[in-house]
């Protein structure tokens, strides 16, 4: 089976193509912290766009990519060729989550050794602590979850905090 990855960052990607889906999705909080590393990891951003002042608007407005994303992907879930997965789950159980993955998607038995392996070449970690994160601001993040609260409670993630 052939696969095709996409963030949807724009929202345009369609949901009726003749493909199996497999929707991977996180608390907003790490969405967004995540996001905004990576655009410096992927030298989409440079160091004058890291700071606090331009974090803030800026996830700001990813909170409300966020809640729509959620809609489309998640809570307006497809049909059968949907395959949903939570990075929280992910996380907790790289392998467990991974076999599922190969299994429900796929439909092929594991080969376990050499996941486990591919595993620890990619360095699948525990859960990054957003605490860590340079611009950490707690009551700003509790903000931001709670303008999405209602999506959160449907989807049954815990808050990242």
């Amino acid at each position: 089976m052939n696969c095709h990855k996409t963030h949807d960052f724009f929202l345009n990607v369609s949901k009726e193509l003749p493909l199996v889906y497999s929707v991977r999705y996180r608390t907003p909080i790490e969405s967004i912290v995540s996001w905004y590393l990576m655009n410096f990891s992927k030298g989409l951003w440079g160091t004058d766009k890291d700071s606090i002042d331009v974090f803030k608007p800026w996830a700001q407005e990813r909170i409300d990519y966020w809640k729509r994303f959620a809609n489309k992907w998640i809570i307006d879930r497809g049909g059968n060729d949907f395959h949903y997965f939570s990075y929280h789950e992910f996380i907790k159980d790289p392998m467990k989550e991974m076999t599922r993955t190969i299994v429900d998607v796929y439909g092929e038995a594991c080969n376990e050794a050499r996941l486990a392996t591919v595993i620890e070449r990619l360095g699948v970690s525990k859960k990054n602590d957003i605490r860590t994160f340079r611009y950490f601001d707690e009551s700003f993040f509790k903000s931001l979850e709670l303008q999405v609260d209602r999506e959160m409670d449907r989807i049954g993630l815990p808050s990242a905090l």
